[in-house]
């Protein structure tokens, strides 16, 4: 068996012989547990089917906007929104389908800045705060500075 059916059949013969399902003290056996267990099972592999056909679906209707002689225009059918939109991307991607989704969990993480303004006395550094390529620097209190043209940094 499993580590996750283990983990299901302690959960069902604790919750059963509590009483907490049956709604008074029982006792269960061994087989009582397997049947209850096969029916979990079951449902499971029915909900996921259902949902690998809905995410199909939903995938199929997000396709590129096509014109007669092939040419294509870049935004998807459904939402209009550039193609592959947000809504094919999550319906094609692999996760569970029923928890909430933020399309930037898709975007790849960009390397946060290194540069930071030198620190007056005492005061700490003051580290740039945006992510990726980018030439003007900003702090998080709003300081702006942008790199020199011969690679240094000016103000």
């Amino acid at each position: 068996m499993t580590d996750t059916r283990d983990m299901r059949r302690q959960i069902v013969l604790r919750e059963l012989n509590q009483g907490a399902l049956a709604g008074m003290p029982s006792e269960i056996s061994e087989q009582g547990a397997d049947l209850v267990l096969n029916a979990l099972d079951s449902y499971d592999t029915w909900s996921a089917g259902k949902a690998t056909a809905r995410l199909a679906r939903i995938a199929e209707a997000h396709v590129p906007e096509t014109f007669p002689g092939g040419l294509v225009s870049g935004l998807c059918v459904e939402c209009e929104q550039r193609y592959p939109c947000p809504t094919r991307v999550w319906a094609t991607t692999e996760r569970d389908p029923l928890a909430t989704w933020d399309p930037a969990d898709d975007d790849p993480e960009l390397p946060a800045c290194p540069a930071s303004l030198l620190p007056k006395g005492e005061a700490p550094a003051e580290r740039c705060v945006r992510c990726g390529p980018h030439s003007e620097h900003v702090t998080e209190w709003g300081v702006r500075w942008t790199d020199a043209p011969d690679g240094g940094e000016q103000s």
